[in-house]
């Protein structure tokens, strides 16, 4: 549009000149003497070009303080021959470069004439440049409140968690008491059912919520701490179902302590018989058969009472030859210091 209006703004020059000083003043007539061929040679003859040059110059003269002709915001595009040349990426980048100059200080820096064209071709700029500025100002206010909202999210999360962190520690005697609730525990020492406690990572179920299906391996023992979970049996065709309701303080899963006690080989998990689901919001804690699995191996002198003899013996072995590894490691590193002294 610049481009065009600004070759509009010469030729608009011209026919003032012609109409003026040529007294050819019909549209059609001078229109036709501007084209391009070998008809306006002929036509350019009755127009003085030297007169039309210094009426309608794009650079200032020495004898002039002003421009005979206001060009207004298309001076600058008429001074770079820009309308002349034939470099067509050279006029799309002047052309560029030139709008993005002008949007982003909204059109304050045009100097228009009193043409009317160049006036609203001027505004036209500035409401574009203002718009496009606030579609900008729009994203960031958004970008700004995500991240207001992100940073107050993660301070709501940090809370919670520092809140739940020490609502587990205050729980640390109820672990304990539910733990002993467990009949297989009952014997177990108070440093093996810590260790068990320790392990204990709190879960939350929404009401009507599948923990637990029937036939799917046990993988997890729970105990519950707040809401109502219900346990059932349900045979294929039969029209009764055995239920248990699971409130606080009681558990699920005892069959887990007995697999990592017995075997520990994850291919001998137990299958769930049952299907516990949850009948309110349900808290619960739970441990998984791995840390199960990792506090009996760990502390196996605390459950001895409990294992099997081989489990006994194998657990025996490994603990001798591992404090013998030990002992042998910290004779061979005296011997090694002794030596550098």
């Amino acid at each position: 549009m610049w481009y065009f209006l600004a070759v509009n703004r010469e030729i608009k020059c011209w026919l003032e000149y012609i109409c003026k000083h040529e007294k050819i003043c019909e549209l059609g007539t001078v229109d036709y003497s501007f084209h391009c061929g070998y008809s306006s040679q002929k036509n350019n003859e009755m127009i003085s070009i030297p007169g039309l040059k210094q009426s309608c110059p794009v650079e200032l003269p020495k004898n002039m303080t002003s421009f005979p002709f206001d060009y207004g915001i298309y001076l600058s595009a008429l001074q770079s021959n820009m309308t002349t040349s034939r470099d067509l990426p050279r006029k799309i980048l002047h052309c560029f470069w030139w709008g993005l100059r002008n949007l982003s200080s909204f059109g304050s820096n045009l100097q228009t004439s009193f043409y009317a064209a160049e006036i609203i071709f001027s505004v036209m700029i500035a409401i574009i440049g203002l718009a496009l500025f606030l579609v900008y100002l729009n994203s960031r206010v958004q970008q700004v409140e995500k991240m207001a909202e992100q940073r107050r999210l993660r301070q709501k999360m940090k809370k919670i968690y520092r809140g739940l962190i020490k609502r587990i520690r205050n729980m640390s005697p109820h672990h304990m008491d539910s733990l002993k609730k467990v009949p297989i525990l009952g014997r177990i020492r108070e440093t093996g059912l810590k260790a068990i406690s320790e392990h204990l990572k709190p879960n939350m179920y929404t009401r009507d919520e599948y923990i637990i299906r029937k036939g799917e391996p046990l993988r997890k023992m729970l105990f519950i701490w707040q809401g109502t979970a219900l346990s059932y049996t349900a045979t294929k065709g039969a029209t009764t179902s055995v239920c248990k309701c699971l409130e606080k303080n009681d558990f699920y899963g005892e069959e887990l302590v007995i697999w990592a006690l017995k075997s520990a080989s994850f291919s001998e998990l137990p299958i769930c018989t049952t299907t516990l689901v949850s009948q309110s919001k349900v808290e619960a804690f739970s441990i998984t058969a791995n840390h199960l699995k990792s506090v009996v191996a760990e502390f196996w002198w605390h459950f001895r009472w409990e294992l099997p003899p081989s489990r006994l013996e194998y657990f025996a072995a490994s603990s001798t030859q591992a404090a013998w590894c030990r002992h042998h490691a910290k004779k061979l590193r005296d011997q090694l210091v002794g030596t550098n002294n």
